[in-house]
């Protein structure tokens, strides 16, 4: 099982995504949402490190944010459709994964941190450390 975090705003701390897998070995990022079933509105999944995702063997469009190591939103691609889309952005760090929505999640700009019990897992992940709320 993947460790799960929150996904919060770094200037309200609203919590943004209340299940957040992570995947950052070479195999969770590898299997990402493939075959999976659809994500439900409070979940996501972080790939680290990440700057590029396809939506290859999967069964529903998503929702992807590129963000600095800093947490800052740097691009978005919404509604990658399944099958079709490859989105990237060489800057990035990582990438969030979240269900198709009307309103984006995110914003370009937007900072973001990760709390819960399973950030210490990633605390000493160069591509997320300094986005992990103490």
């Amino acid at each position: 099982m993947s460790p799960i975090a929150q996904l919060i705003d770094a200037q309200s701390d609203a919590v943004l995504i209340r299940r957040l897998r992570l995947a950052t070995s070479f195999w969770s990022r590898f299997r990402g949402l493939q075959l999976s079933p659809p994500l439900s509105a409070d979940e996501g999944l972080l790939l680290a490190p990440c700057r590029s995702v396809h939506t290859q063997f999967m069964r529903f469009a998503i929702d992807i944010y590129f963000c600095s190591a800093s947490g800052e939103v740097l691009s978005r691609k919404l509604n990658a459709k399944p099958w079709v889309s490859v989105a990237a952005d060489r800057s990035a760090s990582f990438a969030i994964e979240t269900s198709t929505r009307q309103v984006p999640l995110l914003e370009v700009g937007q900072n973001i941190l990760l709390t819960g019990d399973e950030t210490h897992s990633i605390a000493g992940h160069r591509q997320l450390a300094s986005v992990v709320k103490s």
